[in-house]
Order: structure tokens, then sequence, then C-alpha cells
């Protein structure tokens, strides 16, 4: 990620239809996974990360304990995404 991407936290970590809604508006923005998700586990702290490529740039996304869910990545792409995540 470059210093001037964004992070956006979307809600909470274990929230599990957040997920299903956020990877569905990725899928339906047509992103690619750029390999297998990658975890951490640190005493009580899971770290879980995904990165994804949209429109040829690179977005993370990220479960952490206690922090959330969050989406990294240049500003206009995590807007894209912010605006799909928020349609009815």
């Amino acid at each position: 990620m470059r210093q001037s991407d964004v992070t956006v936290t979307l809600g909470g970590e274990a929230d599990e239809a957040l997920r299903a809604r956020l990877f569905g508006a990725l899928r339906r923005l047509g992103a690619t996974v750029l390999g297998p998700a990658g975890w951490v586990l640190a005493g009580s702290q899971v770290l879980e990360e995904l990165d994804v490529r949209l429109d040829g740039r690179p977005l993370r996304v990220t479960a952490e304990t206690y922090v959330g869910l969050s989406l990294s990545g240049p500003q206009d792409l995590v807007r894209q995404v912010l605006d799909l995540l928020a349609q009815p």
C-alpha cells in the first residue's frame, strides 16, 4: 500500500454479513484476488489480510481483533466500494 492510500473501518471484524456484502461488492466491481488470505495470531489478537486488485490497482481487506474490518487502498477505489455497500 502507498502512503497516499486511505483506510476505512467498515464495522466489526466478526460481522459475517458485512464480510459477505464487502466481498459481493468487490466481485460486482470486478476485483480479483491476488493470492490466498494471510493471517497471524498474536496472543488474543487475530489479523487476517486479503489483497485484491481493482482497475489494475491494489486494495487490502483487513480484519483485526479489537480494530474491525477495514478496507485500504487508493481513495477513489475505496469510495467506489463504499458507494456500492451503501446501496440497499
